[in-house]
């Protein structure tokens, strides 16, 4: 091979990992699409205030829950699926929400009811978890 094929080959090189530089680093700069917010989880009551919440999320993450009367929150770090105990009265207003690679989904609230064998009760508004966790604050605040 002559002297003369070296540079311009050494030249491809250059601007093909230039390319791959740069399209890593444009793909860290570009916005990532908000996660989906949770499917409804299952609640079943399992003694005197205590439920059992169980469900899954898409991918590994956590998947949490908070009351939003007492502000008491409890999660699960799962590959998929979660099952967890909450404490509450009937009525209360849960906000669920999950957190995967450091990003929160959507929230969902629901209420704990007297009847919650078969699923959870009450209505599934969706929202940021940001907005939620704020939003469950101001009902309880309102509350006191």
């Amino acid at each position: 091979m002559s002297r003369a094929t070296v540079p311009p080959m050494r030249q491809f090189r250059r601007t093909l990992l230039g390319a791959g530089a740069a399209l890593i680093v444009s793909s860290c700069l570009s916005p990532t699409l908000p996660l989906p917010p949770p499917d409804r989880p299952d609640v079943e009551q399992i003694g005197q205030g205590e439920y059992r919440v169980t469900g899954a999320i898409p991918e590994r993450g956590m998947a949490t829950v908070m009351n939003s009367r007492t502000r008491l929150q409890w999660g699960q770090f799962t590959e998929a699926r979660y099952s967890f105990i909450v404490h509450g009265e009937p009525g209360d207003a849960m906000l669920f929400w999950y957190v995967v690679s450091g990003q929160s989904s959507e929230y969902l609230f629901f209420d704990l009811g007297e009847n919650t064998e078969g699923g959870p009760t009450g209505k599934g508004d969706a929202g940021t978890a940001s907005d939620g966790a704020a939003n469950a604050a101001d009902a309880a605040d309102a509350a006191d």
